[in-house]
Parts: structure tokens; sequence; C-alpha cells
């Protein structure tokens, strides 16, 4: 008997499938071109399609992407800053709350753009452009760089040091990165390894700090986490009140906390780093200094 086809399942890998082509072709590296986080809720698909959705899934989402601009909020105080990969730009606000004096944003997607420019024109400059290539922005621009959930997706291409190198050269001497990508432990087959996210440091950056998620993996995944335990191949863990209404619960079900390997107080290039802000379930965070 012929095995029944899942229409949903099917339409989404051939969008996969065209999209990779098309991000390929056209050496742009993302082909999620149209699919952001929209507060409000809208969507478009990867063809542009406009949908509108009020899911749950979209909803934490949100919550967890501007937990990190929070945290990351706590470095721009006075600071020009660029968002690079800004979607919607809902992380201008946060930003500003933390008294950024000068903020740029960047996305492929224009339909995340003009939303975008619509809702927060009046406290950020946006334009289109990609990760990879920073062609509007000079060299040495800014003093924080951020990049919320996007060097992954440039990872499917095999091009997130040419993103990071961008990042660099649009950095002034000293400037700082702070970085939000999934664990792959956590997301499989999406984000990075240890290995990876550290190689990427290292190699780029004069000095980091590298926050491992708070959620401990499921399956096969946890043999690869407690090898790395074992081996010492582990970021910094810290104390992390979660609150389990507000993020995204793996369809297994409600994982584990890691153990904190830290306490007290941690700093950064001698500023205290407010840990507070640090509510990450799924993702490496990093700190890097140019």
């Amino acid at each position: 008997m012929l095995a029944r086809i899942n229409p949903v399942g099917f339409k989404k890998k051939l969008y996969h499938f065209i999209g990779s082509l098309k991000a390929k072709a056209t050496r742009r590296y993302f082909y999620e071109d149209y699919v952001r986080v929209y507060p409000d809720g809208q969507r478009f698909d990867t063809f542009g399609k406009p949908r509108h959705t009020n899911d749950e899934a979209g909803r934490k989402n949100l919550l967890n992407h501007q937990k990190f601009y929070r945290f990351a909020s706590q470095f721009v105080e006075g600071c020009s800053v660029v968002d690079l990969g800004c979607g919607t730009g809902y992380g201008a606000t946060i930003l500003h709350e933390a008294k950024a004096v000068n903020i740029s944003g960047c996305d492929l997607s224009q339909h995340a753009l003009k939303y975008a420019e619509k809702h927060f024109g009046d406290i950020a400059s946006f334009s289109c452009q990609g990760v990879t290539e920073l062609n509007q922005y000079e060299s040495n621009s800014f003093d924080v760089a951020i990049s919320c959930e996007v060097l992954e997706h440039v990872k499917d291409f095999g091009v997130e040091d040419q993103a990071v190198q961008e990042m660099l050269r649009v950095l002034k001497p000293d400037g700082l990165a702070i970085i939000g990508t999934p664990n792959l432990e956590l997301l499989d087959g999406h984000g990075f390894s240890f290995e990876d996210i550290s190689k990427l440091l290292n190699q780029n950056f004069r000095e980091h700090l590298l926050f491992e998620n708070a959620f401990i993996p499921f399956g096969k995944n946890r043999a690869s986490w407690e090898k790395r335990v074992q081996t010492q191949k582990v970021g910094t863990i810290v104390p992390t009140e979660i609150n389990w209404n507000e993020v995204l619960i793996p369809r297994e079900g409600q994982p584990d906390l890691k153990t904190p390997n830290v306490t007290g107080a941690i700093t950064f290039n001698n500023r205290s780093i407010d840990l507070t802000h640090l509510h990450n379930t799924h993702s490496w965070v990093a700190i890097a200094m140019k």
C-alpha cells in the first residue's frame, strides 16, 4: 500500500527546496525573505503571500526574541548600535529605551522593512541589505553590533564567517558584538554546535564570553550534552528562573534545566553583566569584542 503524503509537510519541503535554490542563485543566502517575527501576528510566507496568525508559538517566539534584546540593551547606553538582520525592527524600541544614541537596522525582507519603517522609523534607520554584504555601512561605524537569531540561517549556506567578518568591519575598534543563535542540540539540524560557535568566536574576536542555553536536550542530543560536560566543553551557565508560560516547550515535554557553573557577578572587559536579563532557553548567547 502506498504511503499517504502529508500535504502540509510536502508543501513546506517544496518551499524550502525552491527557496534554497533561489538563495544560492541570487547569492542572498537567505530563502525566508518574508518569514519574520511580527509583533501583531502578521506573517508572510516564502512567496510573499500575507497571512495572519495569533498562534501561541509565534507569541512565545516574539517574547524570547525580546528577552535577547533586553539582555543586549544593558551595553548600548550612549552608543551607536546596528541590528543585523533586524526583521520587523521591534528590537529598536528596547534599544532606544536603553538610551542608545543612534540605531540602525538592516534586513533582506522588503515586507519586514516596510513594517519597521512604519512602526519604528522615528527612532531608527533601516536599510535593505544582507548580513554578508553590508555595503551601505562604512567601516568602523558602530559601537555595538547585535545579531538575534540570524547567523544560523547563513550557516545553512556556509557563509557565517563572511557575515561575522562584515560585522567586524562595521564595528569600531574595541566594538562589542552581541550574538544569539540556536544551539544545534535543541533544534536538530539548525544552529551551531559548541565546536562550531566556539571556532567562529575564537577565530574572529579578540575576546568573548559564551553563555549556554538553559534547556537540556532530549534523546541522543542529551548524550551529546553529557559528553560535553565530561570533556569540559561547556559555556557559561547562569542561574535562570524559567517562566514556562513564556517559552516554547519541545514536543518531547518539559525539559530539565542545566546546573549553573558560576556564582556571583560576571564581568566582561571590566564591565559587570546584569544576568537578570538573561532568560535564554534554546540558544547560545555570546558577547565578543573586536
